[in-house]
């Protein structure tokens, strides 16, 4: 949870930190391995954070459903240039 902050601004801040997991690689021994992350970004809806979490969640599955590794928002924006994150149900 961001405190003052705009879905754009934490959509802005999810996304550096999917990019920082993305570059790390984890020494493994004879083997590296490379993970990512999807994020879903929502604002908080009034005092309702049920819902809120909610948006997050669904729009959390729409990243893993378009390839992974994104930042998608409730809105449907998404900050990594190269990919699409519609808005709607995955």
């Amino acid at each position: 949870m961001l405190r003052n902050s705009n879905e754009e601004e934490g959509s802005q801040i999810a996304e550096r930190l999917r990019a920082g997991v993305a570059a790390m690689k984890l020494d493994m021994g004879e083997r590296s391995l490379a993970i990512t992350v999807s994020i879903g970004v929502a604002r908080l809806n009034g005092d309702d954070l049920p819902a809120s979490i909610r948006n997050a969640d669904s729009a959390l599955y729409r990243a893993k459903a378009l390839d992974r590794n994104l930042v998608c928002s409730a809105s449907g924006k998404v900050d990594v240039a190269s990919a699409q994150c519609p808005q709607g149900p995955a």
